[in-house]
């Protein structure tokens, strides 16, 4: 495997440390070929998406259970009503005693409404519309959308001189802030350094600024495209004064047309990367703006107008109810905007079934974490569990998101919009009161320990066996398996604690089942593929040290095994017998802990690369150790900063490094030294490889990070493994 070596880092958000080998299990069943019965539902955190049925090929069927585990549980009705009172007690409060509350909880593991109350009111959703902005961007735009700014030749270029004007056009670009990079400047200097790296000194016409763009910006501001391009030309002409590039007139028109012959091109962060602000941080100039780039690329107008009709007709081909439904911007700053509870729900139902919607919740605050969010709800029950966008106006307080749950890990999608408020502070108090209601252990039990798999071994007799820790007062598992690492179908219920691998190759992942039907959060995904291939893959969990530096255990469910990332190239090694008789292993188990790597019987090949994947690395301590990863030595191998608790990402060489989801939302790079062309730094730093290795026998090791929460979309890590591989 060849490639630049980036000094790159990430997490998956693991499952737990835990032991190599499990003891033996009493019995061993075998899966077959019959066919299995699909997942319960598409919902967040751990079912399998219903479609799940039409991937799986015709000549690899699904094996049937060998046991009936009990349905799943759900709230019962009784339980409901008491918690409905609970809710009712608290419209008493001062805060919204007199205010028009409209309340919608939904558990989205039943698809059933466990609360409501006035859900199909049209309310004031106050900055609660980024939520629709941002969700209808993903489906229009789509996640790996980059915003295009081009300098565009209008005449002919002669002996480093353009005879004719040269216009800088800006497609509705919301991210030159230091909120994406070291500052908001950053993309006309890579501009202005491609214009002269294009032989260009010198313009003879005049420099036409145009298009739509937010320069700076604040969140709360009210969005002035005009003045944001007028300051984008003066400071576009003070760089290329210092640039040494001479140049006529400068001519400001935002309606100006694009013409020309493109001789520098700047990308923007990607879309799922650039809403992460826009929601955290509930910036209202970069939502309204995304809305208007929406109505450009629909319609052809950059009007609040054209955008919400695009967003509006988006929400109708979904099959979202938007009766009484009105948007007249982006932001939610409009006191004519028109939402409901019950929207709000069906909406965040839909995102987090859609193909983007780890990245879309990725975008939101996190109760005692990050963004508006980040000093609510930091209570035991519910820190790092509610994923919420708020919502301020002079008399509207809402939140809207959703919430999974400590004890039973069912998703909960909410919405509370508070009209007529009078306390601003009690109000998000009484909100956050609401919701708690339904974050607490209302089932009365709580949910299984997550199993944990010991191995995947050959027996003596020839057969490949699967084998996890048995978990405490259950009454069985629940064997998910996958032919791509996408899609998922259930494929075996068994009480057993191992089980004998199929034919074919397969990624699998197990839950834990309680008598009364609560199912635990899925295990970390182990792959298994027989006979010898070009690389050996290997999973490693990291210790779980800290449960609090870790939100979102629950979006595990979306994350791809590196097996299908390489696709047909990874496989099991070929280790040698006493007898020296080749046989095939399976991958290994793997665990990190406390900076060590300790693998069951790694006995890295030569001649076959090893990729080792690491979950959770930001949770090792900053100490400096030999890259040696064959012998579980990973700290020099990653290197200081790149490891840290800010999330902080780099190439080290290359003084690279990112901070991505900090607490304002911010993904800035602390600094930049060099450019490449029209490749920006979030591209360089978003690469998730770690380092390359080699073992004392020549064989090559490559450790490699995935973030779950990263803001790429699966299509931006499947690229990258694409030029990792070659």
């Amino acid at each position: 495997m060849a490639g630049k070596l980036w000094f790159t880092i990430g997490m998956l958000f693991g499952m737990g440390c835990y032991p190599a080998w499990a003891q033996d299990a009493p019995k061993l069943r075998t899966i077959d070929g019959r066919q299995a019965n699909a997942a319960v539902d598409a919902a967040v955190p751990k079912a399998a998406p219903e479609t799940a049925k039409e991937s799986v090929k015709a000549d690899q069927k699904l094996p049937v259970s060998d046991i009936q585990l009990p349905a799943p549980a759900y709230i019962s009705k009784s339980t409901r009503k008491e918690l409905a009172n609970r809710v009712a007690s608290l419209y008493k409060l001062n805060a919204i005693r007199n205010s028009t509350v409209g309340v919608q909880i939904v558990d989205l593991d039943s698809g059933s409404v466990i609360y409501a109350h006035d859900e199909d009111k049209l309310l004031k959703p106050a900055s609660n519309t980024k939520l629709v902005t941002t969700a209808a961007a993903m489906g229009i735009l789509g996640p790996d959308y980059q915003f295009k700014t081009e300098l565009l030749a209008q005449g002919k270029i002669d002996k480093g001189v353009l005879n004719g004007n040269l216009q800088l056009y800006i497609d509705h670009d919301f991210t030159w802030s230091v909120r994406f990079y070291e500052a908001g400047d950053v993309p006309m200097r890579g501009l202005i350094q491609q214009l002269k790296a294009a032989g260009i000194n010198k313009i003879n016409g005049k420099v036409i600024v145009s298009g739509y763009v937010v320069f700076g910006g604040q969140p709360t501001n009210t969005l002035d495209s005009a003045a944001h391009l007028r300051r984008v030309a003066k400071n576009f002409e003070t760089l290329l004064s210092q640039q040494h590039v001479q140049h006529g007139k400068f001519e400001v028109s935002q309606t100006a047309k694009r013409s020309g012959t493109p001789v520098a091109t700047w990308l923007s962060p990607m879309l799922s990367e650039a809403i992460v602000p826009l929601n955290r941080a509930s910036h209202n100039e970069y939502a309204d703006m995304l809305a208007m780039a929406m109505g450009a690329k629909v319609y052809g107008k950059s009007t609040y107008a054209a955008g919400t009709k695009a967003i509006s007709e988006w929400l109708e081909k979904n099959h979202l109810n938007i009766k009484g439904f009105r948007q007249n911007d982006g932001s939610g700053l409009s006191h004519e905007n028109r939402m409901s509870a019950a929207f709000f729900t069906s909406l965040v139902a839909h995102m987090l079934k859609s193909p983007y919607g780890r990245e879309w919740a990725a975008s939101l605050s996190i109760s005692g974490y990050d963004g508006t969010y980040g000093g609510r709800m930091a209570g035991d029950s519910s820190k790092g569990r509610v994923y919420a966008k708020t919502g301020t106006l002079r008399d509207t307080i809402s939140s809207s998101g959703f919430l999974v749950n400590k004890y039973d890990g069912h998703t909960y999608a909410f919405s509370v919009l508070v009209n007529g408020m009078r306390n601003r502070k009690l109000t998000r108090q009484a909100i956050d009161r609401i919701l708690s209601v339904f974050a607490g252990n209302h089932m009365g039990s709580q949910m299984p320990e997550t199993p944990r798999f010991a191995s995947f071994r050959q027996e003596t007799d020839g057969r490949v066996m699967a084998r996890w820790d048995a978990v405490a007062d259950v009454v069985g598992y629940r064997v998910y398996r996958s032919f791509d690492g996408n899609t998922w179908q259930v494929a075996a219920e068994t009480k057993d604690t191992a089980l004998v691998m199929p034919d074919e190759g397969a990624h699998l992942r197990i839950t834990a089942v309680k008598q009364n039907g609560m199912e635990s959060l899925p295990s970390l995904i182990y792959s298994y593929r027989p006979g010898k291939k070009k690389l050996t893959i290997i999973e490693a969990a990291q210790c779980r040290s800290d449960d609090a530096m870790r939100p979102a255990n629950h979006l595990i469910a979306h994350e791809r095994p590196l097996g299908a990332l390489a696709g047909a190239d990874w496989g099991v090694e070929t280790i040698r017998t006493q007898d020296n008789a080749p046989t095939d292993a399976m991958l290994y188990h793997a665990t990190v802990c406390n900076g060590e790597l300790k693998i069951t019987d790694f006995k890295p090949v030569p001649e076959i690369p090893t990729i080792i994947n690491i979950v959770d690395a930001h949770t090792l301590t900053q100490e400096h150790s030999t890259c040696a990863p064959e012998s579980g030595k990973l700290m020099g191998c990653l290197g200081e900063p790149a490891v840290s608790r800010d999330r902080r990402l780099g190439d080290l060489d290359k003084n690279y490094r990112l901070r991505k989801a900090a607490g304002s939302g911010s993904t800035r790079p602390s600094s930049v030294n060099s450019w490449n062309g029209a490749k920006t730094v979030l591209k360089l730093a978003s690469m998730p490889v770690a380092m390359r290795s080699t073992t004392s026998k020549g064989g090559s090791i490559t450790v490699v990070g995935f973030d779950l929460q990263a803001l790429d979309s699966q299509a931006s890590l499947d690229s990258v493994w694409n030029k990792l591989m070659q």
